[in-house]
């Protein structure tokens, strides 16, 4: 059984057990563009994207996530699915550790593969760090660490900074080396929809930068709309 057989059991197997869950959220939304750390997935083009999770009472939490995306391929859905755990560290700071699964139906050109997740969060600030062994299925090693702050400005708007650093060999065997993407964004909530503006940008060399198409990495002026729905069970 291969390791993505191996997560699907296991989400499957928690899907089944004893254990309530005591939350459970879902999200639809849509965005001009579908970034991935810095780097366009759907060719420059809107995506709709759609999410699920669930909030058991011993700390544990699973979900899946899609989206349309276009790597000028064969493949038109991503599917993400997790499965992890979060606690306290004290009062103000929570940390989680999860598994993702990132898979691509219809694709014979890209490979899924997982990443352990490692966050901490607190005073309006979260630290993720990525990893994975097997980066697209080729067997390379990627990194990633994420930092993001959301601070309020007034009752109903938020500035919200993100800084990411991407690094490993799969990145340094693509050519395009270790890089950073970043964003500056105003975020907002109307008539219960949440509404994001935000400016990114990167280090990303000039000569592989793409500013259009399949892995369109410029600067780029990003707009995204969500809609939450929250139960308690």
């Amino acid at each position: 059984m291969n390791r993505s057989n191996v997560f699907m059991a296991s989400l499957m197997s928690l899907s089944f057990s004893p254990v309530m869950a005591t939350e459970l959220s879902t999200n639809l939304g849509a965005t001009s563009d579908y970034r991935w750390r810095g780097q366009s997935l759907s060719a420059g083009d809107p995506a709709l994207q759609a999410g699920i999770n669930a909030d058991f009472s011993n700390g544990l939490f699973v979900g899946a996530w899609a989206s349309n995306l276009d790597y000028g391929g064969d493949e038109s859905v991503e599917t993400d699915f997790w499965l992890g755990y979060s606690n306290n560290l004290s009062a103000d700071i929570d940390y989680s550790v999860s598994l993702i699964s990132y898979q691509y139906l219809g694709s014979h050109d890209v490979a899924g593969f997982e990443e352990l997740l490692l966050g901490l969060s607190g005073f309006g600030l979260d630290v993720s760090y990525y990893f994975t062994n097997d980066m697209s299925g080729l067997g390379d090693i990627s990194h990633y660490i994420s930092v993001n702050y959301s601070y309020q400005i007034m009752e109903k708007y938020s500035i919200d900074l993100h800084a990411g650093r991407n690094w490993g060999n799969y990145w340094s065997n693509w050519d395009i080396g270790a890089y950073t993407d970043m964003s500056v964004g105003l975020s907002t909530q109307v008539m219960g929809i949440d509404i994001s503006l935000a400016y990114l940008f990167n280090d990303i060399n000039t000569e592989m930068k793409v500013d259009s198409g399949v892995f369109r990495n410029d600067n780029h002026l990003l707009l995204s709309i969500n809609k939450s729905f929250n139960f308690t069970l």
